[in-house]
């Protein structure tokens, strides 16, 4: 059975989130305080994982 999924989903939301980040300070935040990073990109829940 297949599922259809609407523009409006997670994935894309998320895509478009990660387009306008920087790589470069991506990086640096992950090496230097991870759940930041994670929060940079739009990843809150595994921010508060980590």
């Amino acid at each position: 059975m297949a599922t259809n999924r609407s523009p409006a989903d997670d994935d894309s939301r998320q895509a478009q989130a990660l387009t306008e980040k920087s790589t470069p300070v991506a990086i640096l935040l992950a090496f230097v305080l991870s759940p930041v990073a994670y929060y940079y990109v739009s990843r809150t829940k595994l921010a508060v994982i980590t």
